[in-house]
């Protein structure tokens, strides 16, 4: 990121720019769609996964980025105790659903959301496997354009 002033001699402003503040604003608005508390990217999660574990969450679209972007989550305080076998097998139905096995996705994420019914991520997954199940979105893609900033 660049900070520093911006504008005229008359009239700037200090502050923030560049991708990674702009990838930054996209991630924290993706915390309203997927229902997280803290979306980390995957390059954040693959430098602090020795020491916190994460879970991948999806691969979004984002506003003004060119590459779509993983998006992952933390374990976090309050977390059950089987967590991290939590997180296998979310991944595991995210990986289902985008190879495109949305039989084996629904059954995957059944089995998660018995154990973990509030969780955001897992319904935003389990609505996307829906909407391709009931045909309701004309072509596949498993990244997820997010509908806003």
């Amino acid at each position: 990121a660049l900070v520093g002033n911006v504008g005229t001699h008359r009239k700037f402003k200090y502050g923030p720019l560049g991708t990674a503040v702009n990838l930054a604003s996209r991630v924290q608005g993706a915390t309203r769609f997927l229902k997280a508390p803290l979306l980390l990217t995957g390059e954040t999660a693959a430098r602090v996964r020795r020491v916190f574990p994460t879970r991948r969450l999806c691969r979004v679209r984002v506003q003004n980025i060119k590459a779509p972007v993983d998006l992952h989550d933390l374990e976090l305080p309050g977390a059950p105790a089987n967590w991290k076998s939590l997180a296998h097998s979310y991944e595991a139905a995210l990986a289902a659903f985008e190879n495109g096995a949305f039989a084996e996705a629904d059954v995957l994420l059944d089995h998660f959301l018995a154990a973990v019914p509030e969780d955001g991520p897992a319904r935003s997954l389990h609505a996307r496997i829906e909407a391709e199940r009931t045909g309701l979105d004309s072509e596949f893609d498993p990244v997820w354009s997010l509908p806003g900033k």
